[in-house]
């Protein structure tokens, strides 16, 4: 189902907006899309698409650093948890997947006689790697 389309704006109510946008200060606009960046990325938590807002994010504060130099450490704060969750909201994903196939396994051998064989052992968690906590830009 797609959204009712929205009426084309005029060629005045246009030239009125670029005339907004040239006027308005670099640092506002950064800031509005470094929010719009971090919005999306809060919302796609735990999918790939929200590294790649994420990184865009650190990319842009890269770019702009000496316009955004006042408010950088709070922009940098924001990038960070935004990694620390992301990388929890993937180790969450991995953890209720593995989950899901040990439960249909379960289920799979529920109608065999249960009373002659022991059950499963409980699945060992995998051993966590060093790097699982590292956030490298680029991959997801």
């Amino acid at each position: 189902m797609s959204a009712p389309q929205q009426p084309q704006p005029s060629q005045e109510e246009l030239e009125a907006y670029f005339n907004e946008l040239r006027q308005a200060p670099v640092h506002d606009l950064l800031l509005q899309a470094f929010s719009v960046l971090g919005t999306g990325a809060e919302v796609k938590l735990g999918l790939p698409d929200a590294r790649v807002l994420i990184d865009s994010m650190e990319a842009l504060l890269g770019a702009g650093r000496g316009v955004l130099a006042e408010t950088a450490p709070q922009l940098e704060q924001a990038i960070a948890q935004l990694k620390t969750a992301q990388v929890q909201a993937e180790k969450d994903i991995a953890a209720e997947r593995a989950g899901e196939g040990a439960g249909e396994e379960q289920a799979a051998g529920s109608g065999q006689a249960q009373a002659t064989t022991p059950p499963p052992a409980a699945p060992q968690q995998p051993q966590q790697k060093a790097t699982d906590k590292l956030w490298i830009p680029g991959q997801g």
